[in-house]
């Protein structure tokens, strides 16, 4: 039977993410650390991500998921007590890193807006999406990132919300295609009625006609440069004495900022040019970062 720890570890390296290369980085403990918030939110993510063609998996079965997870970490922040490998390696985090337990269920909620019929009306119901499955995270991944793991060590998770919302923000992009085959559309309604776009338009259509793209194109334009913004404000934020441990995040960024060039080299067709990131692509933005520590 597999330990916790190894179980954590075979699900970050089966789901063959960007975030693996920034991940090997950390100093051994961190990356444990890590490797089992990322098994929580890939197990969570997976939940409310299946197909709507998989007719079993319904509304209701995916909420049920979700609620269990939910009990999960209540049971985690009440009596300690764990039913699921990933919970332990959870359990372990919070006793080495002293995390905020409840963060998780920020994760939760964020999930659960997932489940909801067109809940992005307006940019402010967007932003608190960003800020519960994307902005939690790095509350709880980035002061992991420290080298020395004295409790009493200040905290360094002043990055989570630029880096956070840039993340988040980028992948809803690159994911375009990919969330509106499963209905989802996280373009807020409010934009959407100013460009004179129907959501049930955007959901229809497996390819999205020129015309329909090029009413789009603001809008996603519009959603990158905010993207940018928010990275060049966590850049900013960053002190040169912090650079070198702040790589895994700074390497982070740099994988997503290169998808943002990439999206907008193709004029956001993703249908057409979906956005991924080669090893040699990889290799040299890892090379590049790292570099610029010096």
């Amino acid at each position: 039977m597999k330990s916790a720890a190894a179980f954590c570890r075979s699900q970050v390296w089966h789901a063959n993410s960007s975030f693996f290369y920034a991940m090997v980085l950390m100093p051994t403990q961190s990356r444990r650390a890590v490797f089992a918030v990322y098994s929580f939110c890939r197990l969570v993510d997976d939940s409310v991500d299946l197909p709507l063609t998989t007719g079993h998996w319904h509304a209701q079965r995916k909420q049920a998921k979700l609620a269990w997870w939910r009990r999960e970490v209540h049971h985690l922040l009440s009596d300690r007590t764990t039913t699921h490998p990933v919970s332990a390696e959870l359990l372990w985090a919070h006793d080495q890193f002293a995390i905020d337990i409840r963060l998780l269920l920020d994760i939760l909620d964020g999930m659960e807006m997932d489940l909801q019929p067109r809940w992005c009306q307006t940019w402010d119901d967007l932003e608190r999406y960003c800020r519960r499955v994307a902005v939690a995270v790095g509350q709880l991944i980035i002061p992991m990132m420290r080298r020395n793991q004295q409790h009493s060590a200040p905290p360094m998770d002043h990055l989570s919300y630029p880096i956070g919302m840039a993340l988040q923000l980028t992948n809803i992009l690159r994911d375009l295609a990919e969330d509106a085959a499963m209905g989802r559309i996280y373009l807020p309604q409010q934009w959407l009625q100013q460009a004179g776009i129907d959501r049930d338009e955007l959901l229809a259509n497996r390819h999205w006609p020129p015309q329909l793209q090029s009413r789009l194109q603001p809008l996603l334009r519009q959603l990158a440069t905010t993207a940018r913004n928010y990275y060049d404000q966590a850049e900013q934020m960053i002190p040169a004495e912090e650079r070198a441990e702040l790589l895994p995040a700074r390497l982070m960024a740099a994988f997503y900022r290169h998808c943002l060039d990439q999206l907008d080299q193709h004029h956001y067709d993703v249908f057409q040019y979906p956005v991924r990131l080669g090893l040699l692509t990889k290799m040299g933005l890892c090379w590049r970062t790292w570099r610029d520590n010096r």
